[in-house]
């Protein structure tokens, strides 16, 4: 019984999870007035990450008793101070469809798969994918800043993504990336074939984590990720090319990326998001975008395109009206004025908010009734953020702000679920701060987007959509944020309750506590907070 409930939960939960994950080794931004906003790599707390490392012979063998003979991927720790990878396991697929086609497994992104977990007791397999590890977290405080594709399984077959060249702080344009396909003979996991994409990751480290790199089966093709904003039709059997889908024609713009995992729907359209920048040789926010589009390729390799700026033109807005490209938005007060807010009537400062694109990384979901959900960003800053309804037809259906929905913050004592202690306490507000705003910006708070994680929509059963958004405030935990189909403004908001590490040092500012305050155990204060999800009407 608790294996299929965690199974449901963890549907139930997609969204938040990259967000909370990240959202444990960011530090609070120090944004200057008229510069970009971000929380980036550079200006983090260090926990370390763990990985199960490969054993020493490079024979894949499956054993195959007592495992059933279903069984596709299990992982195990060799020593107690490694953690063990999720555990896959297939059932008999008796309709000939991949039984994990894509991100999120189906359209909707709803995880949930009538499967009972293998116990994580043996190692069937083990397959070295990223081949940068070393460097990559040599350069980074021994923490790996990366995304990395879901394993495609497909009757006895996997495809996986794999990672060589050469790693940059820099750029990530000196990495390459390929798909590979593996299958299952005689009881070993033998690799098919290798595909070698070109497409490569917009940024460096500087600017957010190393995006994702994903592929998605459909229509009985492998469609990949590849350059200049287009797809790989790929042959399943040997991996070869069947047509590379350009949404511009001819024209493979090293500018243009492909910036999302590709989502497929229960009638085989493929939805993706693409982003386009000045200089990908430059900082990647050192200007405005140039566009953002969403994407759709039927079947027969139609492709249709929209701007981002036309879906929000023709969305009906709920809440807070789209910023310009050219506006001013809000952000951080400086570190310098803690504990936050300055005074009850503090205003935060501002920067140029960037034109609204899509943040990378968000696979687009898709409702049962053939509704697309995805998220736009300003790209200049994280709390102007929307999430969008698309019609079939691909225009724009309504826009939801995420902005000003959450009242959980300062906290006077008598804040009903507040996730911050008393004003004036260690990780509390100032005292004589106003009840439940964000003490960041001093009035309600709202979900954020930052391009270090790879939150996506999820279409719930009752047909509402969640959406885990990052907040700092509450000890970098986010939101998961959740509202009806027709994007009416806050329904309901959870936070999931789960101890987020302890922070080093006190360095970071987190809620409004001055540096050298932060709470070693906030459980401590908030004991009731310490697990479990909590939700509450906004």
């Amino acid at each position: 019984m608790r294996r299929m409930i965690y199974v449901s939960l963890s549907a139930f939960l997609l969204a938040l999870v990259a967000v909370t994950a990240m959202g444990q080794t960011q530090t609070q931004s120090r944004v200057a007035t008229g510069q970009p906003e971000r929380e980036g790599p550079a200006k983090m707390v260090h926990p370390r990450s763990t990985r199960i490392a490969a054993p020493a012979s490079a024979v894949f063998t499956r054993q195959v008793s007592p495992l059933p003979d279903d069984a596709v991927f299990s992982a195990s720790p060799r020593t107690s101070g490694e953690r063990a990878s999720i555990v896959k396991t297939q059932l008999a697929n008796n309709n000939s469809q991949p039984f994990w086609p894509q991100w999120g497994l189906d359209p909707q992104h709803g995880l949930q798969a009538n499967v009972a977990g293998q116990r994580l007791n043996q190692i069937l397999a083990a397959v070295t994918y990223d081949a940068l590890i070393a460097d990559e977290e040599g350069q980074n405080g021994g923490n790996l800043l990366a995304h990395f594709q879901v394993p495609l399984i497909d009757g006895n077959d996997v495809y996986m993504e794999s990672k060589d060249g050469a790693y940059s702080l820099n750029t990530y344009s000196t990495e390459r990336w390929h798909q590979n396909k593996f299958t299952w003979q005689g009881g070993t996991l033998v690799k098919v074939w290798t595909f070698d994409t070109d497409w490569i990751a917009p940024g460096s480290t500087n600017d957010f984590w190393e995006p994702v790199y994903h592929a998605a089966l459909a229509n009985g093709f492998v469609y990949d990720m590849g350059a200049g904003g287009t797809l790989f039709k790929l042959n399943k059997s040997n991996g070869s090319v069947v047509k590379r889908l350009n949404p511009f024609g001819t024209t493979v713009d090293p500018n243009t990326f492909t910036a999302s995992p590709p989502s497929v729907d229960a009638s085989g359209n493929v939805y993706y998001n693409v982003v386009k920048i000045v200089d990908n040789t430059q900082d990647f926010f050192s200007s405005d975008v140039v566009n953002s589009w969403l994407v759709k390729v039927t079947p027969n390799d139609t492709i249709t395109k929209v701007t981002y700026t036309t879906l929000l033109s023709q969305a009906t807005i709920k809440g807070e009206a789209v910023p310009t490209g050219t506006a001013q938005c809000e952000v951080a007060f400086s570190g310098t004025l803690l504990p936050w807010p300055p005074s009850p009537n503090a205003v935060p400062g501002t920067t140029t908010c960037g034109t609204q694109r899509a943040g990378l990384n968000v696979a687009p979901a898709i409702a049962p009734d053939g509704t697309i959900y995805t998220v736009s960003k300003g790209h200049f800053v994280t709390r102007y953020n929307y999430l969008i309804a698309v019609r079939p037809n691909m225009t724009g259906k309504w826009a939801a702000s995420m902005r000003g929905r959450l009242h959980d913050g300062c906290n006077d004592g008598t804040v009903q679920g507040s996730v911050l202690p008393v004003n004036g306490q260690p990780g509390g507000c100032r005292v004589g701060s106003t009840n439940g705003v964000d003490p960041e910006v001093n009035h309600a708070g709202m979900g954020r987007v930052l391009d270090d994680e790879s939150s996506t929509p999820t279409v719930a059963p009752d047909g509402s959509i969640l959406f885990g958004a990052y907040t700092r405030y509450n000890y970098a935990q986010g939101h998961l944020l959740q509202l009806r189909q027709w994007g009416l403004p806050a329904l309901f908001w959870l936070r999931l309750g789960q101890h987020s590490g302890n922070l080093q040092s006190g360095r970071s500012a987190v809620g409004g506590v001055e540096p050298g305050q932060c709470l070693l155990d906030r459980y401590q204060e908030q004991p009731l907070q310490r697990s479990g999800v909590v939700l509450q009407r906004s």
